[in-house]
């Protein structure tokens, strides 16, 4: 029986699979590009002509986004790949043609104990209402660690779970009625409008894909206001700066305001970057964890940002990590070689000096 592209579409993504790929690019009548531990690879004899791509997207999108692909150049999509993974997808037209940008998503969603996850992290998952911000870089991995927290919740049995998300990528079907997964652009307009929503539909814990405006921040304060548990993504190297850009969506006439309602509703702001495993096999995320203590809420209401690197630096609140520590305990325990440490070290300088005297 002869291939159809989808067909081989499933062979090229089980091949990056085993090579350990965590993103595929197709573009018509070029080689086939792999990122492997965030460096780029090329897959050797295989490539999809313009015509099959265009026959691909036929197969992986509905009519509704394969007419937005057409208006508006480009798409973002999810869907299964039976017997591989997943994929979240962005289509798009160039020279022409069409590519596509795949990221490959594990069925199965990952437990919190296989991702490191700080315990003062884990136990997040376990608080009764309030916000928690999950913060990285694009890529880092941040919609796994919300997930494997929210699957957390799940096993519990006793409360139910809403994930917003533009596309939604991890799926949770062994849940049953606790779990609803609602796509942003598709199933609702809008974060802050599903987020508002939420309350009625009866949820105990909300994921948000991103917290990517004000409206959306306002929405997600809310939601904790009322008593939902709120786990919301947001761009941002460290944790410092994901609150600073957050509360930069808001105008400055209503900061102090929107800053004491953050205050009182956060929990923890954790950020997260992705470093070489020490084995050469995959990367590991090393987590900064800046919990919401007294102090640190005082900061936020008075805006003094800056000062919350010096609580960070000086690490003596209760639960409190910061990435330097994060980092130098990963290369404690043989996770990282002493390179990667000093290379992903905020300051290179004092790391070398606490791994040498190790």
């Amino acid at each position: 029986m002869e291939q159809t592209c989808f067909d081989r579409l499933a062979e090229l993504l089980g091949t990056a699979q085993s090579r350990r790929a965590s993103d595929v690019r197709l573009v018509g009548g070029q080689q086939t590009t792999i990122w492997v531990d965030g460096r780029v690879r090329m897959l050797d004899g295989r490539s999809f002509t313009a015509a099959e791509l265009s026959e691909l997207l036929e197969v992986m999108l509905d009519e509704e986004r394969r007419s937005r692909l057409e208006t508006e150049g480009e798409v973002e999509f999810s869907c299964d790949v039976e017997g591989v993974c997943r994929v979240r997808g962005h289509a798009f037209h160039q020279q022409g043609g069409y590519a596509l940008a795949l990221r490959l998503i594990p069925f199965a969603v990952p437990e919190a104990g296989s991702l490191f996850l700080p315990q003062s992290v884990q136990k997040l998952a376990s608080c009764g209402h309030g916000l928690v911000i999950a913060g990285g870089m694009a890529g880092s991995g941040v919609t796994t660690t919300m997930a494997s927290l929210a699957a957390s919740v799940l096993r519990e049995g006793t409360r139910t779970v809403l994930t917003l998300e533009r596309p939604v990528e991890y799926r949770f079907p062994e849940s049953g009625a606790l779990v609803i997964q609602r796509e942003i652009g598709t199933d609702c307009v809008s974060y802050a409008a599903a987020l508002s929503a939420a309350v009625r539909q009866k949820a105990d814990v909300i994921m948000v894909g991103e917290i990517e405006d004000a409206e959306t921040l306002l929405a997600a304060i809310a939601a904790a206001e009322s008593g939902c548990l709120v786990f919301g993504a947001a761009r941002g190297e460290n944790a410092v700066s994901v609150l600073e850009r957050l509360m930069a969506f808001v105008p400055p006439a209503s900061a102090r305001q929107i800053g004491g309602r953050l205050a009182a509703v956060l929990r923890a702001t954790v950020a997260q970057r992705l470093l070489p495993g020490a084995d050469g096999d995959g990367r590991i995320a090393a987590f900064e964890v800046l919990p919401a203590t007294d102090a640190v809420c005082r900061l936020i209401r008075e805006e003094k940002f800056q000062q919350l690197a010096s609580v960070l630096e000086a690490g003596k609140e209760p639960g409190l990590l910061s990435m330097d520590d994060a980092v130098f305990e990963l290369y404690m325990k043989s996770r990282i070689t002493a390179e990667t440490a000093v290379a992903f070290a905020c300051s290179p300088d004092e790391m070398k000096e606490k791994i040498r005297l190790f």
